[in-house]
C-alpha cells in the first residue's frame, strides 16, 4: 500500500491517503480503479465511481483478499447504488476480481 500512496502526484493526496483505514486504503488504490471497466462493461455510460462513504462501516476488509462494501456510480441518468465484493491476490497487491449488485434506484 505505501508503494501504491507514495505513486499519488500531490503531497496533500498523499497525506491524506496515509491518514486512511486499510479498508479505504484498498478501496481507493487497488478496487476502485479496477471497478471503473468493470461497471463500463454494464453499462459505457458510467464515468465515475466511488467506493465506500465516509461513514467506515460501508467498507469492509474481510481479509487480505476480500474486500466487500457498498459504493455509487454515475451514468447520464444519474447515480446508482451498488454493494460490491473486490477479490485481491495478496502476493501481487493485484485484484483478481470484482463483482457488483445493484441497490436500490436513489429517489
Amino acid at each position: 500500500m505505501n508503494r501504491k500512496i507514495a505513486t499519488l502526484k500531490s503531497p496533500v493526496d498523499r497525506h491524506v491517503a496515509q491518514g486512511w483505514n486499510n479498508a479505504k486504503k484498498v478501496a481507493e488504490l487497488l478496487c476502485r480503479p479496477a471497478a471503473l471497466p468493470v461497471l463500463k462493461k454494464q453499462n459505457a455510460g458510467i464515468d465515475r465511481v466511488f467506493l465506500g462513504t465516509d461513514d467506515p462501516h460501508t467498507l469492509n476488509l474481510e481479509s487480505n483478499r476480500r474486500l466487500t462494501g457498498s459504493g455509487e456510480f454515475r451514468t447520464p441518468a444519474g447515480w446508482q447504488d451498488f454493494t460490491f465484493t473486490c477479490e485481491l491476490d495478496p502476493t501481487t497487491g493485484k485484484v483478481t476480481s470484482f463483482h457488483t449488485a445493484l441497490s436500490s434506484t436513489r429517489p
